[in-house]
């Protein structure tokens, strides 16, 4: 903007208005936005430009007069002649309202029409009127760069020294003081009810030549000068110096007092004391009696104000005059105190606490209970008692002994009566104490340092601190809430030279240096003056807060309430910020992006978020601001982002992948399916064939020959002499014989050519199998089943069975056992077979490789791997052997074939 600029309001949503010589502009989200052609505001330059009381604007165009709400321009009509006259100030009222000045005079409108004008006649010059104001009062000004006037009843009278002499620019504040610019050599003025100041190079202002005058809506004041822009910050403090009548001391300021008359006492390095009464300063030096030493601390004893002084002892104020106090040991005093019985308390560094009463002085030692002689602070409990702190801990004097209440080292001691408690300062934190129980709060839950070097609270409850680089300032909810447990931060309010401190410095230690008074404030000594702060403040405005920037891999992008981001993965980065200029260092700020942030996410003062590679979606980032106070702000700033995603990252592509997959799966289970049932067929048919084969051979070979044999035998019975009985016995049992292995050979073949096993329980075929094997009554054979046996295929009901009856002819024939066991276990998995015995076992080769000549073992487990079984051996010598068959269920067979088959697939 190279425009001359006649106007400012900032806008309840962050923006800002500007009135220049060319227009009116506006400025939001970084963007200067020229306003033009709405209603007839043309890019005339604006005259003036005024906030009302409804979040609107008004705006003196060229002779017109325009209300905007909402960005939309309505004009106002004035008695005003364009080309004779013209607009050259506005302001509104707490009336509501509006004053307009003009070269016919002021004009005075509501409801947006005109109801009074002042003249001549109304003792204005009605052509020389430039400027027109209103205060919170209702006090309405105007002036003609010469003379003020005020209006008085019915008629404008004059202000009689109202601060500068000419003027170029008038103002009045949220208070009601009326400021000047001089526009020439005499700087800036500030009356408050008559009483003038005057700003001027001297007082800090960058130029004499000030011309424009802007309060925002922190109360603080923008002045315009030809050498730049300044802020005359409202702060909390008032800070006095050697200017004010406070001793020289070096520039520094170790101690601060208030006595029973409640006159502030401070203490300096080696220029004595000081004491402000109702706004006077006095001081105390060498020629009042005291030495050129660092003031260690005050006391108000029964006889006057006493004021330790490093190496020098006690000194007690006699009417004008300080005094030393006899008998006080040599040594570096440290924090006196007067008890409720008028007694003087006092540390000697290195040397424990003495007590001075009645002329007669008694010394405390570890002997009478400290914890420690290093003394640091000496306070008055709730109830009178007095609370030494030491480098060893805290103890407290009760009868005539001390009894330490806390083990730590501690710096100071504050008192919190409205918690019943006491703060101590120490080099790793604050601790809180009360009945015994401490609770520490440290920089890494939120305060400015660990070493703290004083507490105490004010009126409202709140806890003010000194560090070695910080005072600050800890709301009362949050200190509860970490007192409590409830949170774990806290956010303490800092103060600067911005705010009106002299300094952040406070050592060295081993004084008080805060203090608050019977009024409520809040007094320090830092080490450029002596500092007070207004405790009764009002509320700080609600911090709001809007999107500055957006980048994408470090690109800017065009600032909008929605961003669309390519596919893939970037880097986005949101710079946020607020327009709240009242002490932008004590914003806090939380942010969360909808649709991927769980909950709020905590930024302290940092004003950049940045996400790296998101998923494609919707998302919603929203942004919120927290005051100085702590108060969280209910307007928030918002921006969409939408990241578009690849097109196999889409729904569509998605779905589509899914019913791939799934058809896929379905059609390698089918092929899978058709080819298992396929080579059953095929192994079916071929044993079919292969038993129909040796069922002919059998017929055709054995059994004929058995039966050729059979008759020939009988012929030759038939042919043998009667006489030969024996004989003929004989040949009639080998017939039998042999017509029985005929009988046995049909059988076999007729169960060659049938491939359906009996419909048995397969216990009872074992049973059977059994009968064959025995030769005794030993073993004796126990057969139990657990569950009900399920339909089985015939190849595998086959192979089972040869298993088991491979594994009993074994038990019977070969271990000489007393006992056989066969339990067949059916569940969800499958078949589980086990039989074992109780005889001579085999060794470890024989069940490696089995008996010489004997394929029995490796048959089994041919037997087991055709139908996909496991057959388990385990045997040792003269311990019996058991053999376990685990036969799986097709289902499980098959589905873990097939997930295998798709898990190898997808990699």
């Amino acid at each position: 903007m190279q425009e001359r600029v006649t106007g400012l309001v900032p806008g309840e949503d962050g923006s800002l208005w500007i009135g220049t010589s060319a227009g009116l502009t506006h400025y939001e989200h970084g963007r200067f936005v020229a306003i033009a052609n709405q209603a007839g505001l043309k890019r005339f330059p604006v005259d003036d430009l005024v906030p009302d009381h409804e979040g609107g604007l008004w705006v003196a165009n060229h002779s017109r007069l325009f209300k905007a709400n909402n960005h939309a321009f309505t004009p106002c009509l004035l008695p005003v002649d364009g080309h004779a006259g013209g607009l050259k100030a506005i302001a509104e009222a707490t009336d509501r309202t509006l004053w307009v000045a003009g070269n016919q005079g002021v004009f005075a409108l509501r409801g947006g029409k005109v109801s009074r004008h002042y003249g001549d006649a109304e003792g204005l010059p009605a052509a020389n009127i430039s400027f027109v104001d209103a205060d919170a009062r209702g006090n309405v000004y105007a002036g003609d760069g010469h003379r003020l006037f005020r209006l008085e009843g019915e008629r404008f009278r004059i202000v009689q020294a109202p601060g500068l002499g000419n003027f170029v620019s008038l103002l009045t504040d949220h208070a009601g003081a009326l400021w000047m610019a001089s526009g020439g050599l005499h700087g800036i003025s500030r009356n408050v009810e008559g009483t003038v100041d005057s700003f001027r190079m001297e007082q800090g202002l960058a130029s004499n030549d000030a011309r424009i005058l802007f309060e925002d809506r922190s109360g603080d004041m923008w002045i315009g000068t030809i050498a730049g822009l300044q802020r005359l910050h409202n702060g909390r403090f008032t800070t006095y110096t050697v200017a004010d009548g406070l001793p020289q001391g070096q520039n520094q300021y170790d101690a601060v007092f208030e006595d029973k008359g409640y006159s502030i006492w401070v203490g300096s390095l080696e220029d004595g004391v000081g004491r402000v009464h109702d706004g006077r300063f006095e001081r105390f030096s060498v020629r009042e009696g005291l030495k050129r030493g660092q003031v260690r601390g005050f006391a108000d004893s029964d006889e006057g104000i006493v004021v330790a002084i490093s190496d020098y002892g006690l000194f007690r104020l006699n009417g004008k005059h300080f005094v030393p106090i006899a008998g006080i040991p040599h040594g570096y005093i440290t924090s006196p105190i007067s008890d409720t019985t008028g007694a003087l308390w006092f540390g000697l560094n290195g040397n424990g606490v003495f007590r001075l009463a009645h002329g007669s002085l008694r010394h405390f030692t570890t002997a009478e209970g400290l914890p420690g002689t290093r003394v640091s602070s000496l306070l008055l409990d709730e109830q009178g008692a007095v609370l030494v702190a030491t480098n060893e801990g805290v103890a407290q004097f009760r009868g005539d002994r001390f009894v330490t209440i806390a083990d730590i080292p501690v710096i100071s001691i504050g008192r919190d009566d409205q918690r019943g408690g006491l703060w101590f300062g120490t080099g790793d934190g604050l601790v809180f104490w009360k009945s015994g129980h401490m609770r520490r709060i440290t920089q890494a839950q939120g305060l400015p340092g660990n070493l703290v070097l004083a507490a105490t609270t004010d009126d409202a409850d709140n806890l003010w601190i000194t560090t070695a680089n910080a005072i600050a300032q800890v709301d009362r909810k949050q200190l509860d809430a970490v007192l409590t447990g409830a949170e774990n931060t806290l956010w303490p309010k800092r103060f600067t030279q911005a705010d009106g401190l002299g300094s952040r410095d406070v050592l060295p230690i081993g004084q008080v240096d805060i203090v608050r008074a019977h009024d409520g404030r809040i007094w320090l000594a830092t080490a450029n003056g002596l500092s007070v702060a207004e405790t009764k403040t009002a509320p700080a405005p609600v911090a709001q807060v809007f999107v500055e920037s957006i980048a994408i891999d470090e690109v800017l992008q065009q600032t909008a309430d929605r961003i669309v981001v390519p596919p893939g993965r970037h880097r986005l980065t949101i710079i946020f910020t607020s327009p709240d200029l009242h002490s932008p260092e004590q914003l806090r700020f939380r942010y969360r992006l909808n649709g991927w942030d769980k909950d709020w996410l905590d930024a302290a003062s940092v004003r950049e978020i940045t996400y790296t590679g998101l998923p494609p979606g919707d998302y919603q980032l929203r942004v919120v601001a927290a005051n100085e106070d702590g108060v969280w702000s209910d307007r928030e700033a918002s921006v969409g982002v939408h990241i578009r995603p690849f097109f196999y990252q889409t729904k569509l592509f998605m779905i589509l992948a899914c019913l791939t997959l799934l058809a896929s799966v379905i059609e390698i289970t089918r092929r899978r399916t058709r080819y298992v049932a396929e080579q059953q067929r095929l192994r079916f048919q071929e044993r079919a064939a292969e038993r129909e084969r040796i069922g002919y051979q059998i017929h055709d070979t054995i059994i004929q020959d058995l039966v050729g044999t059979a008759l020939q035998l009988e012929l030759i019975g038939m042919q043998i002499p009667e006489n030969s009985e024996k004989t003929a016995y004989l040949l009639a049992d080998l017939t039998a014989r042999m017509r029985e292995m005929v009988g046995k050979s049909r059988n076999m073949v007729s169960s060659l050519h049938s491939m359906a096993t009996p419909q048995y329980h397969l216990l009872e075929v074992l049973r059977e199998a059994a009968a064959e094997f025995r030769l005794g009554e030993l073993p004796v054979l126990r057969l139990e089943t657990r569950g009900k046996q399920p339909i089985i295929k015939p190849l595998v009901r086959d192979e089972v069975y040869r298993i088991c009856r491979e594994a009993l002819a074994n038990a019977f024939r070969h271990s000489n056992a007393t006992r056989i066991d066969v339990c067949a276990a059916y569940t969800d998995e499958g078949i589980e077979i086990s039989i074992s015995d109780d005889g001579s076992g085999m060794d470890e080769e024989t069940l490696r490789i089995g008996r010489s000549g004997h394929f029995g073992l490796s048959g089994m487990q041919a037997h087991a791997q055709r139908i996909g079984a496991t057959v388990l051996i385990d045997s040792e010598l003269n311990l019996g052997t058991t053999v376990r068959l685990n036969v799986p269920t097709p289902s499980r067979r098959w589905w873990h074939l097939v997930r295998n088959i798709v898990v190898t697939g997808m990699r």
